[in-house]
C-alpha cells in the first residue's frame, strides 16, 4: 500500500484509538495518556427527560417510524433499538419502556449506570443512586474517563461496576442478573428491529421484530407483557406486525410450546434471509483452520483458539478467541459480538446458510486452513477459500513476531537523571536503552527549535534497575518468569502480575489450594502481586534523595499547585519490531504535596510498575521480548490541568517516497491532524465517546504549495468555528516537516547512499496551552502557546496478504 494511504488510513482511527501512549493513565488530566476527565460542553440531544431536565437519551413512545429511525443503528439488512421495560413484573399501568438512543448507548447496561452515577434512581429499581465528585456526567465517554482514573489509582468503583478487559467495556453485573435471572425479573431488556421489505429474488414484506438477550427463555407469560408493552409505545401498524423473533435452540423450543395466538406471531432468522446473502461488517483478510458451529454445539465455542475462523449457525452470546468471525444469522449493528469483533480488529461477516455448505462441511471435518477475504462493498464480499498446508504454514511465519532481540545493559557510569537539553539527536540514539524512547523522541523535538514542555528531564532505568535489586525482586522475576504454570496459563500471569485484587475471591482460593506458602508464585500473589510490590515498597532514601535534589532544582520555581508528568518511557519503546504504545502508564506527583496529592515517589512506583501490568506483559510475550531485558524509565515534565488545555490532538506527518526509484526527492509531505477543543482526549477517548475531533490535513505535491483539506469538524464546537484555523495548521506542518527532515536526516547519517531513506512517518502528540502554564512561584504569566509534547516513528506494518495470495 501506498505510505500516503497507509498514513490515512492510520490517522483515520486515530479519534478513537490511541496512537500514542495509551490506555489506562489515569490522573484525570486529559493529557492524552488515558487520563482525560474533561467536563465536556453540553448535554446533546435526547427526548427522556425527567421532571428536573435530566436527559436520559432515552424515548418512552415511538409515534412513528421516523422517530424509531432516529434511534436506530443500520447495518446493510436491518435497523436496531435497544429497549428496557421498567417494573416488568407488576401491573401493566406500572410498566414503562425506554427505547434508547442508539448513537449515545451501545450496551444494555449502560442506560441503567449511566443514571446512577449521575444522581437519578431508575422507575422500580432499589439500587440508590451515586453521587460522584466528578459528575454530572455527560456522555459515556466521560464515565468511562472517570472509571479508567478510578481503576487505575486502585480505588473500587461504586454500584458494582468492573472493567472486562477482555471486552474494554464497563460492566454492571447486577443489571443482567434482575434483567434475566432473578425471579421474578424487574427489567425486560431487548431489542426492536426492523427488517425492511425485500424484492425481487426471494420477496418478502417489512418485518418488526423483538428480540430478547440469547440466554433469556422467556415464560409465555413474560412474551406477552413483551408484546403488550411495545404495542402501547410503538405506532399502531407497527404493533400489528410485532413478532418475536427467536436466537437460540432453547428460544424456539419455547416457542414450539406456545399457544396458538403466540406461535403465530413467531419467526426465526431464517424467515428474513436468503441462502448467500451477505453482510461484512468488519473487511478484513485472515487465514485460519476452519471450525463450524451448528446450532445445538455452543459447546464447542469454548474450544475455539485464536487461529481458528468461527463458523456459527446462530449469532453467539459471547465472541471466543478467533482468527475470523462468520455468522448463519444476520447480526444488527448492536449485536454485542459485532461490537466485539470491531474492538479485536477481525473479518465479521454474515452469510445466509453458511453452515449447510457442504464445502465447507467437508474442509471443517478435517480442520482445513482456509483464507477469508471480507469486503465492505456495497453489500459485501465475501470469499472462504481452501488453502494448502504450506502456504498455511507460509501465512503463519509471516505473520508471526519475530523474536525482539535487547541487549544488555550496563549502569557503569550512568547518572540517576538526563536534563534531555543537553543532548544532541544522535546521543539520544545512543542512550535510548537508558532514556527510553518517549525521552529519545524529546530530544529530536528539543533540537529542531519548536516551541517544547519547559525543561524536560530523564530519570533514567539506573534507579528502576537498583530498586529492583535492592528489594530482592529481580530474583523473584527470574524464577516466576520459569515457572510452568505462569508461562502457561493467561489466569494465572494475570493473578501473579496484578495481585488478588484483579480476581474473584473464589479464584484466588482455587490459586492458593494448590500452592503452599514458600512457592513463588504464592509468595508474589499474597504480597499483592509483581504490580503491587513495585507500587507499595519504598524507594531507599539515597535514591529519591538523589532524584527529588535534581527535580527540587529544576522545578523548583513552580507554583505549589503545579504538578510534574511522570510520563513512562520503556526501552523496549519504539524499538525496532516492537513499537509499544498504549502499554504503559503515566502518574502525576508534587515536589510539595497537599492533602490528597500524590508524591513524587508514588508517581515514579505507579510509572514503574505499569511496565509488569498485565496487557503490557502480555505484548511483549507475543512478541517473543525479553522482559528483564527491558526496564523502565520516565520523562519528567510540567503536567497538563485541564483547565489549562486550549486544545489537545494528535499529528501524523509523513515524508511522501520519490515516485521514480533512481530518485532521492520526496513525492511530497503530508501532515494529518486529529484535533480537539479543550481536554476531551484525542489519543485515548473512551468507547462510544461522542467527542470527535476536528480532522484537517495540510498537502504538498511536489515543490507545490500547501493545500488545506477540511475533513471534519469538531462535535465540540457550533458549526462554522474550527479548533486550528489555517495559520496555525501552516504553523504546525512547518514545525512538523522541519523535526521530521531532522529525523531523517540523522538516521541516514551513517549509512552508505544505498541505504539511506527517503521516507518516514513521525507520530506527534500536541497541546494548546492558555496563559501561565506552567505555574510559576513568581507569578509571572507565560503567554499562550502551542505545545509539541511528543514524537515517535509510525512505521506501517508489512502487509502478507499478497504473498500469501501469490
Amino acid at each position: 500500500m501506498h505510505v500516503l494511504g497507509v498514513m490515512l488510513l492510520l490517522s483515520a482511527g486515530s479519534s478513537c484509538r490511541d496512537p500514542g501512549e495509551g490506555e489506562g493513565e489515569g490522573e484525570g488530566e486529559g493529557e492524552g495518556e488515558g487520563e482525560g476527565e474533561g467536563e465536556g460542553e453540553g448535554e446533546g440531544e435526547g427526548e427522556g427527560e425527567g421532571e428536573a431536565g435530566f436527559n436520559d437519551h432515552t424515548d418512552k413512545y415511538l409515534g412513528a417510524v421516523a422517530e424509531f429511525d432516529a434511534l436506530a443503528v443500520s447495518s446493510p439488512s436491518s435497523a436496531a433499538v435497544k429497549f428496557a421495560i421498567t417494573r416488568f413484573d407488576e401491573a401493566a399501568a406500572s410498566r414503562a419502556v425506554r427505547f434508547y438512543d442508539g448513537h449515545f448507548y451501545a450496551l444494555h447496561d449502560e442506560w441503567y449506570w449511566f443514571n446512577l452515577l449521575n444522581g437519578e434512581g431508575i422507575d422500580g429499581i432499589a439500587t440508590a443512586p451515586v453521587t460522584t465528585s466528578n459528575g454530572p456526567f455527560v456522555s459515556i465517554a466521560d464515565i468511562y474517563s472517570w472509571a479508567s482514573a478510578e481503576a487505575a489509582a486502585g480505588r473500587e468503583l461504586p454500584l458494582d461496576l468492573r472493567f472486562l478487559t477482555s471486552e474494554e467495556r464497563l460492566y454492571s453485573p447486577l443489571f443482567y442478573d434482575i434483567a434475566l435471572t432473578i425471579e421474578p425479573r424487574t427489567l425486560g431488556i431487548g431489542t426492536l428491529i426492523h427488517f425492511p421489505a425485500v424484492v425481487g429474488d426471494n420477496a418478502r414484506d417489512e418485518v418488526w421484530a423483538f428480540e430478547l438477550e440469547f440466554t433469556d427463555n422467556a415464560t409465555e407469560e413474560e412474551l406477552r407483557t413483551y408484546f403488550a408493552v411495545l404495542a402501547t409505545a410503538v405506532p399502531d401498524d407497527v404493533g400489528d406486525k410485532l413478532v418475536w423473533i427467536t436466537r437460540s435452540l432453547a428460544q424456539q423450543a419455547r416457542a414450539d410450546a406456545l399457544p396458538a395466538d403466540l406461535k403465530a406471531r413467531v419467526i426465526s432468522y431464517s424467515d428474513v434471509i436468503s441462502p448467500g446473502q451477505t453482510e461484512v461488517y468488519a473487511a478484513g483478510t485472515t487465514a485460519g483452520r476452519l471450525l463450524v458451529v451448528h446450532a445445538g454445539e455452543e459447546a464447542l465455542l469454548q474450544t475455539a483458539r485464536t487461529t481458528d475462523v468461527l463458523v456459527v449457525e446462530q449469532v453467539p452470546d459471547f465472541l471466543p478467541p478467533c482468527a475470523a468471525l462468520i455468522t448463519g444469522q444476520p447480526q444488527t449493528a448492536l449485536a454485542h459480538v459485532n461490537l466485539l469483533a470491531r474492538n479485536r480488529g477481525i473479518p465479521n461477516a454474515f452469510r445466509g446458510g453458511v453452515v449447510d455448505d457442504p464445502n465447507l462441511d467437508q474442509l471443517a471435518r478435517v480442520g482445513a486452513p482456509v483464507i477469508v477475504r471480507a469486503r465492505a462493498d456495497g453489500s459485501g464480499t465475501l470469499e472462504i477459500v481452501a488453502m494448502s498446508e504450506s502456504n498455511f504454514a507460509t501465512w503463519r511465519t509471516l505473520t508471526a513476531a519475530p523474536s525482539i532481540t535487547i541487549p544488555a545493559i550496563s549502569l557503569d557510569g550512568l547518572e540517576d537523571t538526563v536534563d534531555l537539553s543537553t543532548l544532541q539527536l544522535d546521543e539520544a540514539n545512543d542512550l535510548r536503552r537508558v532514556i527510553g524512547g518517549k525521552a529519545a523522541g524529546f530530544v529530536a523535538l528539543l533540537t529542531s527549535g519548536v516551541i517544547t514542555v519547559d525543561a524536560p528531564l530523564a530519570i533514567t532505568i539506573k534507579p528502576y534497575v537498583e530498586h529492583f535489586t535492592a528489594i530482592g525482586l529481580t530474583a523473584r522475576l527470574e524464577a516466576m518468569l520459569d515457572d510452568r504454570s505462569f508461562t502457561g496459563e493467561a489466569a494465572t500471569r494475570r493473578l501473579v502480575l496484578g495481585g488478588p485484587s484483579v480476581v474473584s475471591a473464589a479464584v484466588l482460593d482455587a490459586f492458593n489450594s494448590t500452592r503452599p506458602v514458600g512457592n513463588v508464585l504464592r509468595d508474589i500473589v499474597d504480597d499483592g502481586g509483581v504490580v503491587g510490590i513495585i507500587k507499595d515498597t519504598p524507594l531507599t532514601p539515597n535514591t529519591l534523595s538523589s532524584i527529588t535534589d535534581v527535580l527540587q532544582a529544576r522545578f523548583g520555581r513552580y507554583a505549589r499547585a503545579q504538578g510534574l508528568r511522570f510520563r513512562s518511557s520503556s526501552t523496549i519503546e519504539d524499538a525496532a519490531g516492537f513499537n509499544g504504545a498504549g502499554l504503559y502508564e503515566s502518574h502525576t506527583g508534587y515536589l510539595d504535596p497537599r492533602a490528597g496529592d500524590d508524591r513524587v515517589e508514588d508517581a515514579i512506583r505507579n510509572t514503574w510498575s505499569s511496565y509488569w501490568g498485565f496487557e503490557a506483559f502480555e505484548e511483549r510475550r507475543l512478541s517473543s521480548v525479553d522482559h528483564l531485558r527491558g526496564a523502565m524509565a520516565i520523562v519528567v515534565h510540567a503536567n497538563f490541568p485541564d483547565a489549562v488545555e486550549v486544545n489537545n490532538g494528535v499529528a501524523i506527518f509523513t515524508i511522501l517516497p520519490p515516485t521514480a526509484q533512481e530518485s532521492r526527492t520526496p513525492a511530497g509531505y503530508v501532515l494529518e491532524v486529529n484535533q480537539q477543543a479543550g481536554a476531551h482526549s484525542v489519543t485515548n477517548p473512551p468507547p462510544g465517546s461522542p467527542h470527535l475531533p476536528e480532522i484537517d490535513r495540510v498537502v504538498v505535491v511536489g515543490d507545490g504549495a500547501p493545500v488545506i483539506e477540511r475533513a471534519r469538524a469538531s462535535t465540540n464546537l457550533l458549526p462554522g468555528n474550527v479548533v486550528l484555523d489555517d495559520d496555525a495548521l501552516l504553523e504546525m506542518f512547518d514545525d512538523a516537516r522541519t523535526i521530521t527532515q531532522g529525523w531523517i536526516a540523522n538516521d541516514n547519517a551513517d549509512l552508505s547512499a544505498s541505504k539511506r531513506r527517503s521516507s518516514l512517518t513521525l507520530d506527534f502528540e500536541t497541546r494548546t496551552v492558555a496563559a501561565g502554564w506552567p505555574a510559576l512561584r513568581s507569578g509571572v504569566q507565560l503567554p499562550s502557546r502551542l505545545v509539541w509534547k511528543q514524537a515517535r516513528p509510525l512505521e506501517p506494518a508489512s502487509h502478507v496478504t499478497a504473498a500469501i495470495e501469490a
